[in-house]
């Protein structure tokens, strides 16, 4: 105590008199200590070694007198190693008087590290010392911890260059480490010292050692405490979704897998921050990704003995998995994939779980796999389902059976490759697998909607291929959709890839159809539309499988009675802004109400519903085709089917969709269609010869006159447009345009050439010289294509009276206009031939015949 005393009091004497006067003595003279030196080492021995007990007042003064000379420049290293031991013990017993000192303790400490140079020993003591101060510092002096931060990663940097022997940098890095995980309070913290540039530093010395070969160093690894640094990180940052920047994601792999060997719980908490904290959302994802799940690989390589590391490393592996198909990024997975078998074959069923789990997520990444490894997979899924599902000698475990329809759903994302791999003998043997699944499901008292949804995903898949069609047929697969849609009626997703199924497996063979309708399809199908009639997409699938199912007028009044129609109608009042359910619900009734009775029709509203779609869509060429064959199969229906689509507004549609439309074949043919059905109604007639009407129409004619359909609908509406017309022009320029262009185009086709031929000759032939006597060219060049496509139907189609009564009608016009007599003539002997034989075989049209052949004689 005594000596305590003594030492106090001199140095308290010596900072108040003159802050100087100790630097000044020991540097006047480096090889004598002073007096300060001496009270300074007797004051760190009487504490270190325990001969003396401090007060309160003894330990402020002892902590102001260090903390003085700690900040003093001038203080000498052993003054400043010896006053660092000195708190290093005060903190370390309890002495540490709160925040306030320990905050000006730190300080000190800090301002020395400055002065302290690039030895590890003395830097070690610093750490050691902070590491007790730190404990007493408030979570709320942020700007002081995270200067501490700053410091231990600077220093750690500049002795990672520095020539050392290993313990001493080892010792100072485990410090280092010691600081750090006593400074990690907070998540914004942790996050700090994360971002620091530590992580980047931590495996530095180690790494500098080995690669020198020092001979100390033959176990150069990171210490035990680095890996409770990193635990500690992750455990506060892992929900931090910003938390690491793509350097920091590598620094923090890197150091995790260098971790791996000394600490299996750094490396646990490590693939569980992995998985967590790289998600999809972050700009570095794919690269991220990449790194974690190679530090993933290295951990399954390193403990393949371990049970729980392996189980822990696939569920990180499942959890990254699942975040890279979300991303859609495109990654090689085999050596995944390989990794999880082999611990399945290494641990056998204590494993099935997790490594379901892995290859099911796996397997839903962008990859080519070798056909070896893909049949390995496949037959690994069969395996853990049919152990799980038929085997008495294990219990049905619904998460592994779900993990392995969900490995076959992943499988078969791209069937048509896959199958060319696997081969029949596999497909067959997973079909079985899966219909069998389904109906033990069926069997057991929980429904188990999961197995359910990844099965249907499974057969939905596969039955987008012709060949595995009968194969799921052959082993039962239509029951098993039907009755596993009756079980699970609120999932929207097992009845959306139900109805898929059901379609897909109907297809064009009328002999399927009957089986699912005999196996309670229909009645299904209109269970899901009452239960799930506000889900667009589920009612889309059930519109396309009722419509698949409708084949013939039997089936079509049996789900009409049902109250198919009325479902369809006021599903698509319900969801009117729906393109797919309208496009759908259109085709649906287009199958389905083309012969059922009237009242049904009547009582579902359909014809405002059609109108509706067909205004709302105006611009939706699916909606339009499907919407405008519905209506031309109703106005093909007798009992003033006509008048009721009039009352509704039909004709305005359909002229819009012929505007809209003008280039789309596949809207023009039913469109025009229609006008002709309903050119018997008096308003349809006069929209008829409306010229803005004749023009476009004949305009959407010329645009698609290739299109055999359409030049055949559309010489039919101009045909009807003449016999409508009380106008001289009647079909104008254009309208005899688009008819010559028809016949040149599709010369084989003697229906073409029968109508165009029927239209000319009830046109007037007007001159090719305008009214100011003029030459009309366009005219001309019409007039003279006009004979050639005359001339050539005649001479293709000699035995066709109307062909031959026709033309020599429409050249029997032309010749009456002085103007055409010099376009005849361009055919002068080509015409002569042909009129000679048509009056050969038709002594009818001799008359005519000879009125043309005087005209040109006359000429």
């Amino acid at each position: 105590s005594i000596f305590l005393n003594v030492a106090l009091n001199v140095l308290s004497l010596d900072r108040d008199n003159d802050a100087n006067s100790l630097s000044s003595s020991s540097t006047s003279n480096h090889s004598l200590p002073n007096a300060s030196d001496v009270m300074i080492c007797t004051l760190s021995h009487l504490l270190c070694y325990g001969h003396v007990n401090l007060g309160l007042s003894e330990s402020n003064t002892t902590l102001k007198i260090c903390s003085t000379i700690l900040e003093d420049d001038e203080s000498s290293d052993f003054q400043r190693g010896s006053c660092i031991w000195i708190i290093w013990f005060m903190f370390n017993h309890g002495l540490g008087l709160g925040t306030t000192y320990a905050s000006k303790a730190a300080e000190g400490i800090q301002h020395a590290l400055k002065k302290l140079g690039k030895d590890p020993a003395l830097l070690a003591v610093a750490f050691s010392a902070l590491s007790q101060v730190v404990a007493y510092i408030h979570v709320k002096a942020e700007p002081l911890i995270k200067k501490t931060v700053r410091l231990v990663s600077n220093y750690s940097e500049a002795i990672a260059h520095v020539t050392s022997s290993y313990s001493d940098v080892k010792t100072m890095c485990a410090e280092a480490c010691h600081l750090l995980c006593r400074l990690c309070k907070t998540r914004e913290i942790a996050l700090f010292i994360a971002t620091s540039g530590w992580l980047q530093l931590s495996k530095t010395p180690w790494e500098r050692f080995s690669s020198e070969g020092d001979s100390s160093t033959s176990s150069c690894d990171p210490c035990p405490v680095d890996a409770h640094l990193m635990i500690k990180l992750s455990v506060m940052l892992v929900d931090d979704d910003d938390a690491l920047s793509i350097e920091d994601h590598e620094a923090m792999i890197d150091a995790s897998v260098q971790l791996k060997d000394v600490s299996p719980l750094a490396a646990k908490s490590w693939l569980g921050f992995l998985a967590v904290s790289i998600t999809p959302d972050k700009e570095d994802f794919k690269q991220s990704s990449s790194m974690a799940v190679i530090s993933m690989i290295e951990i399954l390589e390193a403990y393949p003995k371990n049970i729980n590391m392996q189980k822990m490393a696939l569920m990180a592996l499942r959890n990254m998995a699942v975040s890279i198909q979300e991303a859609g990024v495109p990654l090689d997975i085999s050596t995944c994939i390989r990794l999880a078998l082999d611990a399945q074959k290494e641990h056998g069923v204590q494993i099935y779980d997790e490594c379901c789990g892995a290859l099911w997520a796996l397997m839903g990444v962008k990859c080519d796999l070798e056909s070896m490894l893909l049949r390995e997979v496949v037959y690994f899924a069969i395996e853990v389902t049919e152990v799980h599902i038929l085997s008495s000698g294990y219990p049905f475990n619904e998460g592994i059976v779900s993990a392995g329809m969900a490995i076959f759903a992943n499988t078969f994302s791209n069937p048509v490759n896959v199958m060319e791999v696997l081969g029949e003998k596999i497909i067959d043997i997973v079909v079985d697998v899966v219909n069998t699944t389904i109906y033990e499901c069926l069997n057991k008292r929980e429904n188990h909607p999961l197995i359910f949804e990844l099965g249907f995903r499974t057969l939905s898949r596969l039955s987008t291929d012709d060949s595995c069609r009968d194969v799921i047929v052959n082993h039962g697969g239509i029951v098993a959709v039907v009755d596993g849609m009756m079980e699970n009626l609120e999932s929207a997703i097992i009845q959306e890839n139900g109805c898929n199924i059901l379609r897909r497996l109907g297809g064009n063979d009328l002999e399927m159809k009957l089986k699912i309708v005999e196996a309670d399809g229909v009645d299904a199908i209109m269970n899901i539309m009452i239960s799930h009639g506000e889900k667009a997409n589920v009612l889309s699938e059930a519109f396309q499988a009722l419509s698949c199912l409708s084949v013939d007028k039997t089936s079509r009044n049996f789900i009409a009675q049902q109250g198919g129609v009325m479902v369809i109608a006021n599903s698509m009042k319900m969801l009117a802004d729906s393109v797919e359910l309208q496009e759908t619900g259109l085709a649906a009734l287009c199958n389905i109400a083309s012969d059922v009775e009237e009242d049904i029709l009547e009582a579902s509203d359909i014809y405002a519903v059609v109108n509706d779609s067909l205004e709302r869509h105006a611009n939706e060429a699916a909606i339009q085709r499907q919407g405008l064959a519905l209506l031309y199969n109703l106005s093909v229906r007798s009992g003033g089917m006509s008048s009721k689509l009039m009352s509704n507004g039909c004709l305005r549609n359909i002229i819009k969709a012929v505007e809209n439309h003008r280039k789309n074949p596949k809207v023009l043919s039913p469109a025009l269609s229609m006008l002709i059905n309903l050119s018997d109604t008096e308003e349809c007639c006069k929209a008829l010869v409306e010229e803005k009407t004749i023009n476009l129409i004949t305009n959407a004619i010329t645009l698609n006159v290739e299109n055999l359909k359409i030049a055949i609908v559309g010489c039919n509406i101009l045909s009807v447009m003449c016999q409508k017309s009380t106008n001289k022009r009647k079909i104008g320029f254009g309208g005899i345009e688009a008819v010559v262009y028809a016949m040149m185009v599709h010369y084989s086709s003697e229906y073409v050439q029968d109508l165009g031929c029927g239209i000319l000759s009830r046109c007037s032939s007007h001159s090719f010289m305008s009214s100011r006597s003029l030459l009309d060219i366009d005219m001309f060049d019409i007039n003279c294509k006009m004979v050639e496509v005359i001339l050539s139907a005649m001479s293709g189609f000699p035995r066709n009276f109307q062909v031959q009564n026709n033309a020599i009608i429409a050249l029997s016009n032309m010749s009456k206009f002085e103007e055409n007599i010099a376009v005849l003539h361009t055919e002068h002997a080509r015409m002569e031939i042909v009129l000679n034989k048509t009056m050969a075989r038709f002594p009818e049209c001799q008359r005519k015949c000879k009125e043309v052949l005087e005209v040109l004689v006359a000429v």
